[in-house]
């Protein structure tokens, strides 16, 4: 990929609003698993463009929202 930026979001749970959470994959694909509750939430991923499809791709800890037709890889979340 070309651009490798530095992405700063907010991730928290949606039921508690806990920032406290981490990736989890399960069954449908990756999602947000809440320390403070064990609740899930679902991870939404947005591009420049409405028409782009990003992906998480996962490597050790670090999660990165890839475009492929945009040509951009940020890092989007890393558990700890």
């Amino acid at each position: 990929m070309k651009n490798e930026k530095v992405s700063i979001a907010s991730h928290q749970c949606n039921q508690c609003k806990s920032v406290d959470v981490q990736i989890a994959y399960g069954k449908y694909g990756y999602y947000y698993k809440c320390q403070s509750c064990q609740g899930n939430s679902k991870i939404s991923l947005r591009c420049n463009q409405p028409s782009c499809k990003p992906r998480l791709k996962k490597e050790k800890e670090h999660f990165y929202k890839v475009c492929s037709d945009c040509n951009t890889k940020e890092i989007f979340f890393r558990n700890s």
